[in-house]
């Protein structure tokens, strides 16, 4: 499946900035095919192992960084995890993502974005009240992480599904980039 990568290396493709830019405002051709590529590789890696894959940088409550880039490619390779400091790869922990679960809904509905979706349902009602940062891929079990930046971009999913736009054009007279089904065609 082709994606981008930077030439000079320590690159880091996650979900994020693909999510935020569809949601906020809206994803032109390229970014488009971009997206669903990087969103495809994650459903082939599911299809190929049986792993559910929804990568991106969360809180995660695991030291010894407590911050991780879950990427789809990084610094050369592909699902990895990546800290702060670029180019320290780990092969743990690994989680599915809450946001990028809700995002990717959102923007690219599928069989497979309702799946994951489904199969971190119970971050939704974490004993604290707040949304977790997702589920282990290897457990199922909450991360039991909290953020403000799952928070956020649950409800960014949520405005997006309602309002049938990028939250840019929210208001009706504003016209809206081309939207992911428009980028297809």
């Amino acid at each position: 499946m082709p994606l981008l990568r930077d030439r000079r290396g320590l690159d880091r493709l996650t979900s994020e900035p693909l999510i935020l830019l569809g949601l906020e405002l809206g994803w032109n051709r390229d970014e488009a095919w971009l997206a669903r590529n990087t969103l495809a590789v994650q459903e082939q890696r599911f299809r190929r192992t049986g792993i559910v894959t929804m990568a991106t940088e969360d809180a995660v409550d695991v030291p010894p960084q407590y911050f991780y880039y879950y990427c789809v490619f990084c610094s050369g390779k592909p699902f990895v995890i990546d800290q702060a400091q670029p180019g320290h790869t780990f092969d743990s922990p690994r989680w599915v993502s809450t946001k990028a679960a809700f995002a990717w809904q959102a923007l690219l509905p599928s069989v497979y974005t309702g799946w994951v979706l489904h199969s971190v349902h119970g971050t939704w009602s974490d004993e604290s009240g707040a949304i977790s940062t997702g589920v282990f891929e290897k457990t199922g079990a909450s991360t039991h992480t909290h953020d403000i930046n799952v928070a956020a971009v649950v409800l960014e999913a949520a405005a997006y599904r309602k309002l049938g736009r990028p939250l840019m054009y929210a208001r009706a007279s504003a016209v809206p980039p081309a939207t992911p089904a428009a980028a297809t065609k």
